[in-house]
């Protein structure tokens, strides 16, 4: 597992900021200030690396898999549609909310004492099936679960009360002293924080023609390595795929990517 700390990452950014820290001069410890070049000092150092993992977090939970159970109350005979369960109060490890896409097993158990597993259902599936689902009675047990946002939907309403149980993926926690380690990313692919960092920090400095020419650079970095990660965890199967893409169309690299072919096109042709 990762062995870089909050302090070593530091000095990882400031090497990629051409600045020299002064470990690598015997002149401080891991991740002391340069005075000859205290900007960005530590806390805006610390702050990025934190950005850095909330932007993965909201990308990929990468930590363990968790079993939460939640009490059910019954509902009214009358109730159509979906019984929303609100799961914002349970935090996962990490911080955070959870995600949709890594809510698992999701299991019901009624006043028998029996389990049942329920099964995923899009929220709109059954619309493009004609299907009113809209209109399903309440019955003795759910059968299907929808997810949304910071709600898990039951399908049908359930009469009888009961305890839902589901495991989802834990989050990164944020880094909050020198000491502290990314506790669930592997030392292959702690650097997608460390790139994060210098991309954030090479885009504060707006007036820097350094920075500016860094700042595309690491942001391509920091995207690449953060779907390696993706990939690490959830595996690179057709799913990875389509979400790497999507991911991709959202960031200006591919923008970035087609200016500098341009320039390379017209260079060539002088």
């Amino acid at each position: 597992m990762a062995l870089h700390s909050q302090a070593d990452m530091r000095d990882d950014v400031r090497r990629l900021l051409a600045i020299v820290p002064p470990i690598d001069t015997s002149s401080g410890a891991a991740g002391a200030l340069p005075t000859a070049q205290p900007d960005p000092d530590n806390p805006t150092i610390n702050t990025a690396i934190n950005q850095a993992i909330e932007a993965l977090n909201r990308i990929v939970r990468v930590g363990p898999f968790t079993d939460y159970t939640i009490s059910v109350p019954a509902y009214t005979t009358d109730k159509r549609s979906v019984a929303w369960v609100n799961v914002s109060t349970i935090e996962p490890p990490g911080g955070g909310v959870f995600h949709a896409t890594e809510i698992l097993d999701v299991l019901w158990t009624g006043t028998d004492g029996n389990t049942n597993r329920l099964q995923p259902q899009q929220y709109y599936g059954s619309t493009k099936a004609y299907t009113q689902f809209q209109q399903y009675k309440p019955a003795t047990r759910p059968s299907q679960f929808i997810t949304t946002g910071v709600q898990i939907g039951l399908l049908p309403a359930p009469t009888e009360a009961g305890i839902l149980t589901f495991s989802a993926a834990s989050g990164q926690s944020a880094l909050l002293t020198d000491t502290d380690v990314p506790a669930y990313i592997p030392d292959d692919y702690e650097f997608c924080l460390v790139y994060w960092a210098v991309m954030l920090l090479s885009a504060r400095e707006a007036q820097s023609v350094e920075a500016q020419s860094r700042y595309p650079a690491f942001q391509q970095l920091a995207a690449q390595s953060m779907l390696q990660v993706y990939q690490w965890k959830n595996g690179y199967d057709d799913t990875g795929v389509e979400v790497a893409r999507n991911i991709l169309m959202m960031t200006p690299i591919n923008t970035q990517q087609q200016r500098m072919q341009a320039t390379g096109q017209a260079q060539g042709g002088k």
